[in-house]
């Protein structure tokens, strides 16, 4: 992210990406604003390229949402929604041994979420 912004890398931060492996099976839901231009959706592209596929991991593109407004109104009804994997945990695929996950951010379209 930092050099998405031109700024210098941080030291001691975790970069998400590097622990999609770990976190296949943890419910996730990851909102992004589509009026945020300081973390644009391909931050959260990248990371959904490296994690495998999953049952545990949802998206929602919250349109009129920026960086930092748009946030406070939707945060009651988003807090609404169910975190968690659907089917069951023994229907996930098996990783090959030989799975890496992906290091670059990839572009990737999705179905584009409803407005809530």
């Amino acid at each position: 992210m930092t050099v998405h912004q031109g700024d210098a890398p941080l030291t001691d931060s975790r970069n998400p990406v590097d622990e999609a492996i770990n976190l296949v099976n943890m419910p996730q839901y990851h909102f992004i604003g589509g009026q945020d231009f300081i973390v644009p959706p391909s931050v959260l592209h990248g990371y959904l390229q490296a994690i495998p596929p999953s049952n545990c991991v949802q998206t929602m593109l919250v349109q009129e949402a920026s960086y930092d407004a748009g946030w406070v109104e939707k945060w009651p009804e988003l807090l609404k929604l169910p975190v968690r994997c659907y089917g069951s945990t023994a229907t996930m695929p098996e990783l090959p041994p030989t799975y890496v996950p992906a290091k670059m951010p990839v572009v990737i379209t999705r179905e584009v979420p409803v407005k809530p």
